[in-house]
C-alpha cells in the first residue's frame, strides 16, 4: 500500500553538473542568508521604532537566539531557498521539481525505515554524548549546548510558529538543498556517492556555529545518517521525517527542561 503524496516523476530529471550544482547551490546560500538578514533588519526597525534600545550591540547579539526571529528567519529563508531552487530545476528542463529532488510515491516502508533509523541514530548518539561526558569529566553534548533551545524556546513569542519552523520550514528546505538538489548534482561527479554524502554533512554541520564543538559533530554523524538513507532509499522522504522527529525531540527535551 503507497501514500501518494507526489505524483512520481515518469521522466529521468535532467541534472546539473558537480560544478554547476556547487555554483548555483552557492547562489541559493546566498538568498538564503539575505532573506534572514532582511527579516533580522525588520524585526531591528520595529523595536527601534516602538522605543529606544539601551545597549543596542548585546540587544543584536541576543536575536541569535530569539525564538522570533529565528522562526521568522527560518520560514521566510527556506520559501525563499526552496524558490531558487524551483527556479534553477525549471531552467534546466525539467518539469518536476519532486523528481529532480528525489520526492516520488512515499511507501509505508519508506515511513517505517524513518522511524527505525531515527530511533537508533537517537539512541547511539545519546548513547557516544555520554561516553563522551564520562571519558571528558564534563556536561555532556546535549547540556552544553542547551541553552541556545533554551533562550530560542523562550523568547519564541508564539510557540507554534517555533514549532512550525523547526519541525517543518527548516528539516524541508535543509533537505531538499543538503540531501536534494546538492545531492543530485554531486553524486554522479568525480567524488561519487561517499564523497557527496561527506561532503553534504560536513557543509551543514558548518551551518549550525551556534553548537559547540561535540556539538557540531553530532550534526556531521547525523548528516551521514541522512545522506546514507538518502543513498540507500533513493528517496528525499525518509531525510525529512528523520530531521522533523530529531528537531521535534529537541524542542520536546527543551519543554521538558524548562518545566522540572
Amino acid at each position: 500500500m503507497e501514500l501518494s503524496l507526489v505524483p512520481e516523476c515518469p521522466v529521468a530529471p535532467v541534472l546539473w553538473g558537480a560544478w554547476a550544482t556547487i555554483g548555483l547551490g552557492l547562489a541559493t546560500g546566498l538568498v538564503f542568508f539575505a532573506a534572514q538578514t532582511v527579516v533580522l533588519f525588520i524585526y531591528l526597525a520595529v523595536k527601534i521604532a516602538s522605543g529606544p534600545v539601551p545597549d543596542l550591540l548585546a540587544y543584536l547579539q541576543s536575536l541569535s537566539s530569539n525564538g522570533l526571529v529565528v522562526s521568522l528567519a527560518t520560514v521566510v529563508s527556506a520559501l525563499a531557498g526552496i524558490a531558487f531552487m524551483i527556479l534553477f530545476v525549471r531552467v534546466r528542463g525539467n518539469k518536476s521539481f519532486s523528481g529532480y529532488l528525489g520526492l516520488g510515491k512515499i511507501s509505508w516502508r519508506l515511513v517505517i525505515t524513518a522511524v527505525v533509523v531515527f530511533i537508533v541514530a537517537f539512541g547511539a548518539i545519546l548513547g557516544l554524548e555520554s561516553m563522551y561526558s564520562s571519558l571528558s569529566h564534563s556536561a555532556s553534548a546535549g547540556a552544553a549546548n542547551s541553552s541556545f533551545m533554551t533562550d530560542t524556546y523562550q523568547t519564541a513569542g508564539w510557540l507554534p510558529l517555533l514549532w512550525i519552523a523547526v519541525v517543518l520550514f527548516a528539516p524541508v528546505f535543509e533537505e531538499a538543498f543538503f540531501r536534494g538538489f546538492l545531492f543530485a548534482g554531486l553524486e554522479r561527479s568525480r567524488i561519487g556517492a561517499v564523497g557527496t554524502v561527506l561532503l553534504t554533512s560536513l557543509v551543514w554541520a558548518s551551518l549550525h556555529l551556534q553548537y559547540n564543538l561535540m556539538g557540531m559533530a553530532t550534526i556531521v554523524i547525523l548528516g551521514l545518517v541522512l545522506g546514507t538513507v538518502r543513498f540507500k532509499t533513493r528517496s528525499l522522504w525518509p531525510t525529512i521525517m528523520i530531521h522533523a522527529l530529531w528537531n521535534a525531540a529537541a524542542l520536546v527535551a527543551t519543554a521538558a527542561s524548562l518545566k522540572s
